[in-house]
């Protein structure tokens, strides 16, 4: 006996036919009860429609893109509760190719992921519903679709990682596609388009930020080196400032800037946004979108395309890796066999400024010497030696004169460093006078090069280990005229 003929028993017991139960009863609408099969077997009308649609669209002579945007504007807001195990798979996968119970499986997932309930699934739903968001079909604007793609992003991670890759890729696409704020691109502190804006952008970066990006740009490995690995803190630094200097010196003396000698001209060449995927583009008239300062999309000729600078490693900064290695071994008592001959002379001295201006600051770092104590010892030995030194010596002794302890000097200097530098500056025998004085050339040198810096921006004295001190060439014109003013 089958379904129907129990059905049909039982309602033809005479118990059940006259009994008086049914004379008692309010009859209403119930829904009717289905076998398992009748189940499977119904179709929604919403189901039964789209289906036409999709006949319909297989005799059309548009692109497949074109008809999934507009069959999947015309499913948007349907829901379904249907759920059964789905085994479809295709790797392009599109309305078209569903039966009605792939699309139902695929409706009732769909459901489940909008309330942020999502199931592991046939992989190729997951696709179809990063197609549908990609292409603003179930999204109430692109900000509401770009936090859908990206809750979506995070779940795969851990239900179908394979597709993550390009997920991340189209992400992106979408943020410039539909000109969504640059600041949600997710940053990728090792990519060279991330390094090429550091350097671009000099000045807003850290120290730590330049050098990254200076040795990840570079076709020189600066970090194998044998003077990076033992010194790598003084190393680090002095690359820093020196392309700082240059970066300076290049915005203000020449053409063209430190950073396009380095990475030449910006590029222009086409891209193509959502690779892979199934997107439907509008032929619209797309503004240019301005990723950040030095990357720009825009869209020309039925066409879009990216302009920036090209992305790979620069021999121009390679050479002023090598060339600052060079210059900083003979500082950590490391022997070069190499010649500059890649950098002007005028580059060359800079950088030397650069290297000589760091190890003096450090030099006056290590020397501990407590100040108030030297005035004191200074005074000391000057009144000593005024005992001992006779009137005959001291009518012979050729000593410039000095201003009285309450006048000040140029630049704010001490009596004892405007002494120094007036010395050094008419070509007098400025060691025997300091040993004499019982100066420490080191600090004199220190403290002119430190209250001169607001004036130069830089150091004007040079020392080396002999406590020779010379001018900086670039300044001498300068000073010569300040030290004449302060003498009249």
């Amino acid at each position: 006996m089958d379904t129907k003929e129990l059905i049909q028993f039982l309602l033809n017991q005479e118990k059940i036919k006259n009994g008086h139960e049914f004379d008692s009863m309010i009859f209403r609408d119930e829904p009717i009860l289905k076998t398992a099969r009748q189940v499977k077997n119904f179709t929604p009308k919403e189901i039964v429609e789209f289906r036409k649609q999709i006949r319909q669209s297989k005799l059309g002579k548009e692109s497949e893109a074109y008809y999934f945007y507009h069959l999947g504007k015309q499913m948007e807001n349907y829901e379904d509760d249907y759920f059964a195990i789905n085994a479809f798979f295709h790797p392009t996968p599109t309305y078209q190719r569903m039966t009605d119970e792939d699309l139902r499986c695929y409706f009732g997932w769909r459901t489940k992921v909008r309330k942020n309930q999502v199931e592991f699934s046939s992989i190729s739903f997951a696709y179809l519903y990063v197609y549908e968001l990609l292409n603003q079909i179930g999204v109430t604007s692109p900000l509401d679709g770009y936090q859908k793609l990206t809750f979506f992003l995070e779940v795969m991670t851990s239900l179908h990682q394979t597709m993550v890759p390009l997920l991340k890729n189209w992400i992106e696409d979408y943020i410039i596609y539909y000109h969504l704020d640059p600041s949600l691109f997710k940053k990728n502190e090792n990519s060279l388009s991330h390094h090429l804006l550091t350097l671009f952008e000099v000045s807003k970066a850290s120290e730590k930020q330049i050098f990254e990006a200076i040795e990840n740009l570079s076709t020189y490995p600066l970090k194998r080196t044998k003077i990076y690995q033992e010194h790598e803190k003084e190393v680090r630094q002095i690359i820093v400032k020196a392309y700082q200097v240059l970066d300076a010196h290049y915005a203000k003396k020449k053409r063209t800037s430190f950073f396009e000698k380095n990475f030449k001209k910006k590029i222009v060449r086409k891209v193509y946004f959502f690779k892979g995927a199934l997107f439907y583009f509008k032929d619209n008239d797309y503004q240019p979108y301005y990723k950040n300062a030095i990357t720009t999309y825009f869209y020309q000729n039925h066409q879009w395309y990216k302009e920036s600078y090209e992305e790979k490693k620069s021999k121009e900064l390679g050479y002023f890796c090598l060339t600052m290695e060079i210059l900083l071994k003979p500082y950590f008592q490391m022997e070069s066999n190499v010649i500059l001959s890649h950098f002007s002379q005028e580059i060359i001295k800079k950088l030397k400024q650069v290297i000589e201006s760091y190890f003096n600051v450090k030099r006056k770092k290590v020397i501990a010497i407590d100040t108030s104590q030297l005035a004191s010892i200074r005074k000391q030995a000057q009144k000593t030696f005024d005992q001992l030194i006779t009137e005959e010596e001291q009518k012979e002794e050729e000593v410039i004169e000095e201003k009285p302890q309450n006048e000040t000097f140029v630049f704010h200097l001490t009596k004892d460093a405007f002494t120094f530098l007036s010395l050094l500056f008419n070509h007098k025998d400025y060691h025997s006078y300091a040993k004499e004085k019982k100066w420490m050339i080191s600090l004199l040198v220190d403290e002119i090069n430190e209250k001169c810096f607001d004036t130069f921006q830089d150091n004007i004295l040079m020392i080396d280990d002999n406590d020779d001190v010379t001018i900086v060439e670039d300044y001498i014109k300068d000073l010569k005229g300040m030290l004449q003013h302060e003498n009249t």
